[in-house]
This record gives structure tokens, sequence and C-alpha cells, in this order.
């Protein structure tokens, strides 16, 4: 009697969902700078997948050079957030996260 072995692979048409995904958070030349903070403060945050993520961003004021700092232009995911511009304090919330994203704020003072 002779045997004959077939092997079947299955595979899921869906592959695996990655377990974390990262937010980018870009600050040219502002990140350090008082008093405009950024937090959470690390500049590649790790997100579980599905989760919640808020970044808020504050301006200030410089009181050694009596200057009141706010955002001047917030870009998220290569789109353009007009509702941050002017703001001293603005939180950008990444809801169900699923994907990596990218922020990219600049704060000014006006000088």
């Amino acid at each position: 009697m002779i045997g004959i072995g077939v092997g079947l692979r299955v595979q899921s048409a869906e592959a695996a969902a990655p377990a974390t995904h990262t937010i980018t958070i870009t600050n040219p030349g502002a990140f350090g700078v008082p008093p405009c903070t950024i937090t959470p403060s690390p500049q590649v945050l790790v997100v579980a997948h599905g989760a919640n993520q808020s970044v808020r961003m504050v301006g200030g004021v410089d009181f050694y050079d009596m200057l009141i700092w706010w955002i001047e232009r917030l870009v998220v995911d290569g789109v353009a957030v007009p509702a941050a511009v002017g703001s001293a304090d603005f939180t950008r919330t990444f809801t169900n996260v699923t994907t990596n994203h990218t922020l990219a704020v600049t704060f000014t003072n006006g000088a």
C-alpha cells in the first residue's frame, strides 16, 4: 500500500493588525524652547492598536522677553488644522488608532 500525504495550509486573507502604532510629533525649533510645551513629551508616541491618544500643545508667556507664544501652524497627517491657529492651548485627540500618524506644530510669538 502506498500512502500519499497532502499538506494543506490555510492562511487568513487578513493580515494580523500590528499591536502598536506610532504618532510622530515634529516641532521645528520649539521642542524645549520655553515656554511652549507638548505633552506627552516623547517625539514618537507608541499607541496600542485601537486606543485613543491625546496630544496637548501649549504656548505661554516668556517672562524674560515678555512675549506671548501661540500655535502658528498645526498639520496632522499632512492636513492643516486651522482651528488650532492662534490658540495658546490646543489638544488633538487621535481616536481608535489603527495606523501610524504624524503631527507637526509650529509656535510663534509674533516677534
